[in-house]
């Protein structure tokens, strides 16, 4: 892909996800009963380009104590699909090119941290939907050029933004879509 993060570049590999029905890169189903979470995982530096067939990239469910760090991920139906996570950071993440680029679903996903990423031409940069964070941060995070809007928080949510930056959302000139929208949808 022609667009970049200023802070980073294309990773050290490169995965290229071509499937010809609707398929996902990396998931996990949720954890065993115990513990409750699978804990540990560490995925970087790498660029994974899909298709329009590509699902999603990373679709996580009960992941603790994990980092994901220097990912370009493009041309995904979703390239962060989140539920129940804990003490999971994500740095320089570069999503582009996506219907969403990062969303929660289900149950609560207690200090999950989003740093220095890029959320960018997509319909929309976030969509945190109803009861699914609490204490999630974006710091010092991107969003960029998103046609509907930048980030979507339904109700019942706890997210803390620090140093943000927004632009070109609405990416048409004749749109008239918000950079953060807050209880718009959900259950009240």
């Amino acid at each position: 892909s022609s667009i970049s993060n200023p802070k980073w570049t294309d990773g050290d590999s490169v995965i290229v996800h071509n499937p010809t029905t609707s398929k996902d890169l990396f998931i996990n189903e949720a954890a065993q009963s115990g513990y409750g979470y699978l804990a540990g995982i560490n995925i970087n530096n790498l660029t994974i380009k899909g298709n329009a067939n590509s699902r999603y990239c990373l679709k996580l469910n009960s992941v603790a104590n994990c980092n994901f760090s220097n990912l370009y991920i493009d041309t995904f139906n979703e390239a962060m699909h989140l539920e129940y996570l804990m003490n999971v950071s994500f740095n320089l993440i570069n999503a582009a090119e996506c219907d969403v680029a990062l969303r929660f679903i289900g149950e609560i996903s207690p200090t999950v941290v989003f740093n220095e990423c890029y959320l960018h031409f997509s319909r929309w940069g976030a969509i945190i939907e109803h009861e699914t964070c609490l204490g999630i941060v974006f710091r010092n995070t991107i969003v960029e050029s998103c046609t509907e809007g930048g980030i979507d928080i339904h109700t019942d949510n706890i997210v803390d933004f620090i140093s943000q930056y927004a632009e070109n959302v609405p990416r048409s000139e004749t749109g008239d879509v918000p950079i953060v929208q807050i209880a718009i949808n959900g259950v009240d």
